[in-house]
Protein backbone atom coordinates (compact mmCIF):
# COMPACT_ATOMS: atom_id res chain seq x y z
CA UNK A 1 0.00 0.00 0.00
CA UNK A 2 2.31 2.62 1.19
CA UNK A 3 4.87 1.68 -2.21
CA UNK A 4 1.60 2.14 -4.66
CA UNK A 5 0.76 5.80 -2.79
CA UNK A 6 4.36 6.16 -3.36
CA UNK A 7 4.57 5.49 -6.66
CA UNK A 8 1.08 7.80 -7.07
CA UNK A 9 2.77 10.56 -6.07
CA UNK A 10 5.90 10.38 -7.48
CA UNK A 11 3.77 10.10 -11.10
CA UNK A 12 2.09 13.29 -9.60
CA UNK A 13 4.75 15.08 -9.38
CA UNK A 14 6.73 14.18 -12.63
CA UNK A 15 3.37 14.62 -14.18
CA UNK A 16 3.97 18.78 -13.33
CA UNK A 17 7.29 18.85 -14.56
CA UNK A 18 8.52 19.75 -17.89
CA UNK A 19 11.25 18.36 -19.74
CA UNK A 20 12.30 20.01 -22.59
CA UNK A 21 12.63 18.01 -26.12
CA UNK A 22 16.16 16.83 -27.39
CA UNK A 23 16.44 19.52 -30.54
CA UNK A 24 18.42 18.09 -33.31
CA UNK A 25 18.76 21.03 -35.89
CA UNK A 26 19.79 20.13 -39.35
CA UNK A 27 21.12 23.23 -41.11
CA UNK A 28 22.70 24.18 -44.72
CA UNK A 29 22.46 26.15 -47.68
CA UNK A 30 19.51 25.95 -50.16
CA UNK A 31 19.76 22.72 -52.07
CA UNK A 32 21.95 21.21 -49.60
CA UNK A 33 20.63 18.36 -49.05
CA UNK A 34 19.09 19.34 -45.95
CA UNK A 35 15.26 17.46 -46.87
CA UNK A 36 17.26 14.65 -48.02
CA UNK A 37 18.88 14.09 -44.99
CA UNK A 38 15.60 14.00 -42.05
CA UNK A 39 13.85 11.68 -44.87
CA UNK A 40 16.75 9.57 -43.72
CA UNK A 41 16.10 10.34 -39.92
CA UNK A 42 12.43 9.70 -40.51
CA UNK A 43 13.57 5.84 -42.26
CA UNK A 44 16.23 5.15 -39.03
CA UNK A 45 13.36 6.21 -36.63
CA UNK A 46 10.80 4.07 -37.92
CA UNK A 47 13.34 1.13 -38.20
CA UNK A 48 14.00 1.81 -34.13
CA UNK A 49 10.35 0.57 -33.83
CA UNK A 50 9.95 4.55 -33.35
CA UNK A 51 6.04 6.16 -34.65
CA UNK A 52 7.74 9.85 -35.53
CA UNK A 53 5.16 12.18 -36.87
CA UNK A 54 5.20 15.72 -38.36
CA UNK A 55 6.43 16.70 -41.87
CA UNK A 56 8.38 16.57 -44.73
CA UNK A 57 9.07 19.42 -47.67
CA UNK A 58 8.98 17.73 -51.22
CA UNK A 59 10.68 19.86 -53.61
CA UNK A 60 8.65 20.14 -57.34
CA UNK A 61 10.30 20.59 -60.21
CA UNK A 62 9.48 21.35 -63.91
CA UNK A 63 12.84 20.40 -66.17
CA UNK A 64 15.55 21.25 -63.75
CA UNK A 65 13.66 24.30 -62.14
CA UNK A 66 12.13 23.73 -58.69
CA UNK A 67 8.46 25.12 -59.04
CA UNK A 68 7.25 24.26 -55.65
CA UNK A 69 7.30 22.10 -52.53
CA UNK A 70 4.69 19.44 -51.15
CA UNK A 71 4.09 19.23 -47.35
CA UNK A 72 3.74 15.39 -46.49
CA UNK A 73 2.52 14.29 -43.66
CA UNK A 74 5.03 11.82 -41.65
CA UNK A 75 1.88 9.53 -40.11
CA UNK A 76 -0.54 9.27 -42.90
CA UNK A 77 2.22 9.61 -45.67
CA UNK A 78 -0.43 12.18 -47.27
CA UNK A 79 0.58 14.88 -49.21
CA UNK A 80 -0.68 18.32 -50.46
CA UNK A 81 0.73 21.01 -52.86
CA UNK A 82 2.28 23.53 -50.28
CA UNK A 83 3.78 25.86 -52.44
CA UNK A 84 3.74 27.03 -56.21
CA UNK A 85 5.62 29.71 -58.37
CA UNK A 86 2.40 30.41 -59.13
CA UNK A 87 -0.76 31.62 -57.20
CA UNK A 88 -3.07 29.22 -55.34
CA UNK A 89 -6.79 29.85 -55.75
CA UNK A 90 -6.51 30.40 -51.96
CA UNK A 91 -3.13 32.01 -51.77
CA UNK A 92 -3.03 34.72 -49.32
CA UNK A 93 0.90 33.79 -48.32
CA UNK A 94 4.01 35.03 -50.71
CA UNK A 95 7.61 34.20 -49.18
CA UNK A 96 10.20 35.03 -52.58
CA UNK A 97 8.70 33.57 -55.59
CA UNK A 98 6.26 31.45 -53.95
CA UNK A 99 3.29 31.69 -53.48
CA UNK A 100 1.59 29.58 -50.56
CA UNK A 101 -1.76 27.69 -50.14
CA UNK A 102 -3.31 27.91 -46.75
CA UNK A 103 -5.20 25.05 -47.14
CA UNK A 104 -1.88 22.54 -47.31
CA UNK A 105 -0.49 25.04 -44.05
CA UNK A 106 -3.61 23.80 -42.09
CA UNK A 107 -3.06 20.09 -43.34
CA UNK A 108 0.98 20.21 -41.88
CA UNK A 109 -0.70 22.36 -38.93
CA UNK A 110 -2.72 18.76 -38.45
CA UNK A 111 0.23 17.29 -39.01
CA UNK A 112 2.77 18.27 -36.67
CA UNK A 113 0.42 19.15 -33.66
CA UNK A 114 -0.51 15.36 -33.85
CA UNK A 115 2.08 13.48 -31.83
CA UNK A 116 1.95 11.36 -29.16
CA UNK A 117 3.50 12.41 -25.82
CA UNK A 118 6.94 11.00 -25.30
CA UNK A 119 7.17 10.88 -29.43
CA UNK A 120 9.19 12.22 -32.46
CA UNK A 121 8.60 14.93 -34.51
CA UNK A 122 9.81 16.69 -37.69
CA UNK A 123 9.26 19.71 -39.09
CA UNK A 124 10.80 20.61 -42.59
CA UNK A 125 11.56 23.22 -42.55
CA UNK A 126 11.68 26.68 -41.00
CA UNK A 127 11.96 29.86 -42.83
CA UNK A 128 11.79 32.93 -43.30
CA UNK A 129 7.69 32.81 -42.88
CA UNK A 130 8.26 31.11 -39.54
CA UNK A 131 10.84 33.98 -38.44
CA UNK A 132 8.03 36.43 -39.51
CA UNK A 133 5.68 34.32 -36.87
CA UNK A 134 3.42 32.94 -40.03
CA UNK A 135 3.41 29.86 -41.26
CA UNK A 136 4.50 26.75 -38.53
CA UNK A 137 5.82 29.15 -36.06
CA UNK A 138 2.72 28.60 -33.57
CA UNK A 139 3.20 24.94 -33.96
CA UNK A 140 6.85 25.33 -33.12
CA UNK A 141 6.40 27.29 -29.92
CA UNK A 142 3.35 24.79 -29.07
CA UNK A 143 6.09 21.42 -29.90
CA UNK A 144 8.67 23.15 -28.11
CA UNK A 145 6.76 23.50 -25.18
CA UNK A 146 5.17 19.81 -25.52
CA UNK A 147 6.16 16.40 -23.66
CA UNK A 148 7.72 15.12 -26.96
CA UNK A 149 10.85 13.57 -26.27
CA UNK A 150 12.78 14.58 -29.59
CA UNK A 151 12.06 17.41 -32.20
CA UNK A 152 14.14 17.28 -35.51
CA UNK A 153 14.01 20.96 -37.59
CA UNK A 154 15.55 22.13 -40.69
CA UNK A 155 16.88 25.58 -40.79
CA UNK A 156 18.62 27.09 -43.53
CA UNK A 157 21.85 28.20 -42.77
CA UNK A 158 21.53 31.78 -42.88
CA UNK A 159 18.21 31.45 -40.68
CA UNK A 160 19.82 29.42 -37.88
CA UNK A 161 20.62 32.39 -34.88
CA UNK A 162 17.34 33.91 -36.41
CA UNK A 163 15.74 30.87 -35.11
CA UNK A 164 17.40 29.87 -31.99
CA UNK A 165 16.72 33.75 -30.85
CA UNK A 166 13.33 33.51 -31.53
CA UNK A 167 12.31 29.76 -30.83
CA UNK A 168 15.18 28.54 -28.99
CA UNK A 169 15.79 31.40 -26.16
CA UNK A 170 20.00 30.21 -26.10
CA UNK A 171 18.46 26.51 -25.38
CA UNK A 172 20.67 23.80 -25.84
CA UNK A 173 20.15 21.89 -29.67
CA UNK A 174 22.53 19.35 -31.53
CA UNK A 175 22.97 20.91 -34.85
CA UNK A 176 23.82 18.86 -37.99
CA UNK A 177 24.86 20.29 -40.93
CA UNK A 178 24.52 19.19 -44.44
Amino acid sequence: MLGDMRHRYCRRVLDKIHLAPEIIIITGKINSGKSAYLEELVTEEKSLGQTPTGIMARGIFKAQNKIGYDVIDIASEASMPLARIFPFADSDIRSGKFYFSKTAFDFGKEALLNFKPDGIVFVDEVGPLELAGKGYAECLRRLLQSRISKLYVVVRKELLSDFSEMFMGGGPAKIIET
